[in-house]
């Protein structure tokens, strides 16, 4: 993300939620390729980590917001299970930076996580499910969502 990009801040804040020690984020340009590193700050001091030294989590945790804080949004952004890798507790935030980002480009999510699916509004929710080898999809109703999204008899 860029030092100048207007959603930077908002970019932070979603992380600092999510993984409270990180301090600071930072692009470096090694060879042909940009690195990214994160500044985290312990009671002993602090210390840089590139990417590779990140835990999964906290990698899924950057390139989520860093995807949907895009200065120019793209038309459809598509994030097929954003919970996987994520500890739970870091869904809340992700939820709402989702619910934020779609004022900005049509998101697309798939997920199985009831916790993320009842953080979501319920008429931006659609069941998608295969039958007989044609995918149906359906609205959902606040029954629905609140029964596991358990369909049929």
């Amino acid at each position: 993300m860029d030092k100048n990009s207007r959603w930077l801040p908002d970019f932070k804040a979603a992380l600092d939620k999510v993984v409270p020690d990180t301090r600071d984020s930072q692009v470096q340009k090694v060879g042909g390729y940009l690195v990214i590193k994160l500044l985290h700050g312990y009671e002993k001091g602090e210390h840089r980590f590139d990417a590779s030294q990140e835990s999964d989590g906290t990698l899924r945790v950057l390139g989520l917001p860093a995807a949907l804080y895009q200065d120019s949004p793209p038309t459809l952004l598509a994030i097929e299970e954003p919970e996987l890798t994520i500890h739970p507790g870091a869904l809340a935030v992700l939820a709402d930076v989702m619910k934020e980002a779609a004022g900005r480009t049509q998101l697309l999510l798939t997920t199985h996580s009831p916790d993320l699916i009842s953080r979501l509004p319920v008429h931006a929710l659609r069941a998608v499910e295969k039958l007989d080898g044609v995918t149906l999809i359906s609205d959902i109703d606040g029954t629905k969502r609140m029964d596991g999204l358990r369909y049929g008899p």
